[in-house]
């Protein structure tokens, strides 16, 4: 029985075994992408790289057979280099979006693509949920936004985009009219309140969030009723007052108290509410230098001074929205009042500030005319049946419209190998540059995609089809970046993959194959 040393750490194991099986041994985890337990060993794609240190060479974990004697380091910088490498070599040649355009180009950064999924299959009370984890105002915002995630939207390069901002409104109106509307469930209790001075986009959001994590909050209003620039602006006209009134209502019913008519600075000062509450949050709207001050804030040309993580100078207080620059767009404010309330969340549960590193993200390059036949091809792209304007959607209307989204976001997205290794390691999308590979979707069977262009040739599918008894199969086939999984004999993935679609799915470590209700 062989002895080995790992990471400083003795392990005995079987003769035979690998240095990815004794490391699991001692409880030392390895990442992996091709390698699948009882499954035939590759090591090609070279993420599970260590190093042994009497041959000063890295070796790949899966495959490399544990000797007696030998030293393996699992984590030194060498190694920790050379899987990023590889990670970034992979998704060199990965053709695929992990977030769908519409979603990055939505300030708010809602998740569009699973809306529509919802909306189309008639989930309206996942759809509205959906919705309001990033925007607390869907209705209104259905009416006003200027919909920057429809000027990027891919089907504009066929006909015309998907009517995002209508569709999220009909998500918003079905929610108002079926009598029960969504309320998020609230977390216990803090025990901690957060007082909020603005009752415009930024601050009624930024209230949302933080009373559906536990806190209290008391928002502060010049104004009579809640809702700054939506109600006391032009804005008003746009869309139907008692819309707002109800949406509103869901925040009140979570816990808010509003205070109206109160002015910081002549009613109530900025040291009393700091006195009173464990947190501030200035969100007063457009905001010139000049009268800033009133807070005792340090000031900028735009408004009130801040940092990145949108905290004042003054300890516990923070600012968002137009008190720290003029925002165009409501839902850009909106986007500020969530980023404020996850802050001062992580101010009052552990005195640091949130992350606010981006999400790790794959982008599909722009569409070449061969993909967009090969789209075409698929009978994916599908005419508009809804008039242009701003009139609300029927169900009927609904369905079919959410139906013309090419899901260009990755329905694995949440469990991608490939992405969550991506961003433990830091690894650049596009740091290497490879000939792109023409777009392509082939539906295997009514619950699985295959997309070639997401294929890493792993081969766990040929393995699962295999263990799975399939009577043709798959198997690798080609050379270098030309190999690929293919179907046995000359048949198609449908007719290979039949009784194993979702379990290849499954065992897929990059969206190649998925499955579709998921």
């Amino acid at each position: 029985m062989p002895e080995l040393t790992i990471d400083k750490q003795k392990v005995s194991i079987d003769a035979g075994s690998t240095i990815l099986q004794a490391a699991a041994k001692l409880g030392i985890e390895i990442p992996v992408m091709c390698h699948m337990d009882g499954c035939e060993m590759s090591g090609g794609c070279m993420v599970c790289v260590v190093k042994e240190l009497g041959k000063n060479r890295l070796v790949p974990a899966c495959s490399a057979q544990a000797q007696d004697g030998m030293e393996i380091d699992t984590c030194c910088g060498e190694v920790l280099d050379a899987r990023r490498s590889a990670l970034e070599l992979l998704l060199s040649d990965h053709l695929g979006d992990c977030l769908g355009p519409c979603q990055t180009a939505c300030p708010a950064g809602m998740d569009i693509p699973l809306m529509l999924r919802q909306i189309h299959t008639g989930e309206m009370r996942k759809a509205i949920a959906t919705v309001k984890a990033h925007i607390p105002l869907p209705g209104v915002l259905g009416w006003i936004c200027p919909a920057p995630c429809e000027k990027i939207c891919r089907m504009s390069s066929f006909n015309s985009p998907v009517e995002i901002c209508r569709l999220k409104r009909y998500a918003a109106e079905a929610d108002i009219e079926s009598r029960d509307m969504y309320l998020p469930q609230r977390a216990a209790s803090r025990n901690k309140s957060v007082a909020i001075v603005g009752a415009g986009p930024a601050g009624l959001t930024a209230a949302y969030y933080l009373l559906a994590l536990g806190y209290d909050c008391i928002v502060y209003d010049k104004h009579s009723t809640p809702g700054g620039n939506l109600v006391y602006s032009d804005c008003v006209s746009q869309f139907p007052r008692e819309l707002l009134e109800k949406e509103v209502s869901v925040i009140e019913r979570l816990g808010m108290r509003f205070k109206g008519d109160t002015e910081i600075g002549k009613t109530v000062s900025i040291d009393d509410l700091k006195s009173g509450n464990d947190a501030v949050l200035v969100a007063a709207g457009d905001m010139a230098a000049g009268n800033a001050g009133v807070f005792g804030l340090e000031t900028s040309k735009t408004g009130i001074k801040t940092d990145e993580f949108m905290r004042t100078g003054v300890d516990g207080v923070f600012a968002a929205g137009g008190a720290v620059r003029k925002r165009r767009m409501a839902v850009s404010s909106v986007a500020d009042g969530h980023k404020a309330a996850l802050q001062i969340d992580s101010y009052l549960s552990s005195g640091k500030p949130a992350d606010i590193s981006k999400p790790f993200n794959s982008r599909m390059p722009k569409l070449s005319e061969a993909d967009k036949a090969a789209y075409i091809e698929t009978g994916m792209v599908g005419m508009s049946s809804v008039e242009p304007g701003k009139d609300s959607l029927n169900a009927e209307q609904a369905v079919l419209e959410s139906g013309r989204c090419l899901h260009c976001d990755c329905r694995e997205k949440d469990s991608c190998v490939l992405k969550s290794l991506s961003e433990i390691y830091g690894a650049e999308p596009r740091k290497y540059k490879s000939p792109q590979r023409p777009f392509a979707q082939v539906k295997v069977g009514s619950d699985v995609v295959y997309e070639p262009g997401k294929c890493i040739k792993c081969g766990r599918c040929v393995e699962t089809a295999r263990i799975e008894h399939e009577k043709l199969g798959l198997a690798m086939t080609g050379r270098g970046f030309e190999t690929i999984p293919a179907a046995s004999l000359g048949s198609s993935f449908n007719e290979a993959l039949k009784g194993s679609a979702k379990k290849c799915a499954k065992a897929c470590p990059t969206g190649a194959l998925s499955i579709i209700d998921d």
